[in-house]
């Protein structure tokens, strides 16, 4: 892609979608082969991991300084899990259940 606010959109789209990992790689698997697909885990891996530090980097210390945003922050996104699948729904009510603010 040339375009770079397409590229972000289409990232942001991609990461916005429950279970964009094993759509991807299913996706590049059946179009490109397995072998020219196995890179794709290692990218998703650093994908991954780049953005969790971020988030968690960033968002770390504001949540600390501001409890009422933690707060929010944490209701928007078990409100946000409930509205997905069962599964994660599910999965969402035993964190809310169980979590330790």
């Amino acid at each position: 892609m040339a375009d770079p606010v397409l590229f972000t959109l289409a990232v942001l789209a991609i990461l916005g979608t429950p279970g964009p990992t094993n759509s991807l790689l299913a996706t590049a698997g059946a179009t490109a082969g397995m072998r020219r697909s196995l890179p794709l885990i290692a990218a998703e891996a650093a994908g991954y991991a780049l953005a969790i530090l971020t988030i968690g980097l960033v968002l770390g210390p504001v949540m600390a300084g501001a409890p009422l945003l933690a707060t929010a922050l944490r209701v928007a996104v078990g409100a946000t899990c409930c509205c997905w699948p069962s599964a994660s729904g599910a999965l969402a009510g035993r964190l809310w259940r169980r979590a330790r603010w």
